[in-house]
């Protein structure tokens, strides 16, 4: 898979993706320190978006996949009583 031009997640586990938006995170708050341009500030928003869509994709197609082998989640029997 590949996000806009910033990075291909094909092959990136959700922790890898993780990892990546708390360094794109890092690298937005120098940024917004050094009082970089605002064009500069929205690319790495740009950025962040792309990798939660990625996480967001990954993490749907891993449930559906638990779901079509049989998996139950952690809580499926579970009982709320909230």
């Amino acid at each position: 898979m590949s996000y806009g031009m910033h990075f291909s997640a094909g092959n990136m586990s959700i922790e890898e993706l993780m990892q990546k938006e708390v360094e794109f995170r890092k690298k937005l708050m120098t940024a917004q320190n050094a009082g970089a341009n605002p064009h500069i500030l929205g690319q790495f928003e740009m950025i962040l978006e792309d990798i939660r869509l990625a996480m967001s994709e990954k993490m749907m197609l891993e449930k559906f996949q638990r779901e079509e082998s049989g998996k139950k989640d952690d809580f499926d029997d579970s009982l709320s009583i909230g």
